[in-house]
Formats: C-alpha cells, sequence, structure tokens
C-alpha cells in the first residue's frame, strides 16, 4: 500500500495514518483506501440512501485520486466522500475543465466500512478516457481531505510539489518515470 503524508504535519495529524493501494484490471482501476486514526475526531457526512455526483465533497473529508496518461497533458480527477457520494472532473489541463464532459453512468456502489480506529474504502472506477493502459503507462495522485472537528483541515498526498497544498501539479504524480 502506498502511504500518503500531510501536507503540514501537526500533533493532530500524527495521531492519523492514510494508506492506499491501487490495482489495474483491463477496463478499470481498484482502489483501497485506509485511514487509521481516532476516526471520531474527523467530521463524516452521513451516509445517504441514493448516492450519486455530488459537486464540492473536498470541503469535508474525503478521499480522492488523480489520474493522467503519462506524455499527455488531460487528466482526470474523482472524489469519494464517506456519505457514499462521489464527484469526477476532467481537465484538459492544469485546472482547466473540459467544456461538456462526457455523462459518466453511476460508480457501482462504493464499500466503506467505519469504526473507532479505522476508516475503510474499496472502490473501483474506469480507467482515464476509455483509453487502455498499464501501470506502467498510468501516473496517479492519491490524496485526502481529513476534517477535523476542532476545524482544522489536513491535506494529505503521497508527494506534495508545491509551496501550498494543490493536487491537481502533475509533479506530484506518481508513476510512469516517478518513484512509486
Amino acid at each position: 500500500m502506498d502511504q500518503l503524508r500531510p501536507f503540514a504535519p501537526s500533533p493532530a495529524s500524527a495521531a492519523f495514518q492514510v494508506l492506499c493501494d491501487v490495482d489495474v484490471r483491463a477496463e478499470a482501476l481498484d482502489l483501497r483506501y485506509r485511514v487509521q486514526g481516532p476516526i471520531d475526531d474527523l467530521v463524516l457526512p452521513i451516509p445517504v440512501a441514493n448516492p450519486g455526483f455530488r459537486d464540492e465533497l473536498w470541503t469535508t473529508t474525503c478521499l480522492e485520486i488523480f489520474l493522467q496518461v503519462s506524455g499527455q497533458k488531460a487528466y482526470e480527477e474523482w472524489n469519494f466522500g464517506p456519505s457514499g457520494n462521489w464527484a469526477h472532473y476532467p481537465f484538459q489541463s492544469y485546472r482547466q475543465p473540459i467544456p461538456a464532459p462526457q455523462k459518466l453512468k453511476p460508480l457501482e456502489p462504493m464499500q466503506w466500512i467505519r469504526n473507532d480506529h479505522q476508516l475503510l474504502l474499496q472502490v473501483s472506477i474506469p480507467l482515464p478516457s476509455g483509453v487502455a493502459v498499464d501501470k506502467l503507462a498510468l501516473r496517479y495522485g492519491i490524496t485526502a481531505v481529513l476534517h477535523l472537528k476542532t476545524g482544522e483541515k489536513q491535506y494529505w498526498a503521497l508527494d506534495h510539489a508545491g509551496e501550498k497544498p494543490d493536487f491537481h501539479l502533475a509533479a506530484s504524480f506518481q508513476g510512469e518515470g516517478r518513484p512509486a
């Protein structure tokens, strides 16, 4: 499993560990996230009966992945909220959304498991833009926002290339030509 690290370590972030495993299949990515620590200290949206696309999930606790095919400027962002809601945003280049993006069919149900010391998520998502890629051609940024009940927000990623937390920076993505 890949281990994420907080952008600005704090006494509160020291209590947590965020991990994610990425498996590439023929047409999908299987993601397994694990947040360990005092889960009751997090703001966790209440699960909804009919989860679907929701904007601005990153404003509270959510788990994310950014995907890019090596050699391309385009990339995708996926957000997964403990409510069961999700979001998908395609970009043509750094923070430049694709106008009128293709509508995705609803994701298969995500599996969220929570106890006092662990929050787990298992989800499968389609590969970027239906392009057949292998793990060597895929670059990714695994990220998380942990929103504490104290109001503190922690920004976790595999790598933080910028001077401030910016999950969209391709320099922070892992994959071909980058250490895993």
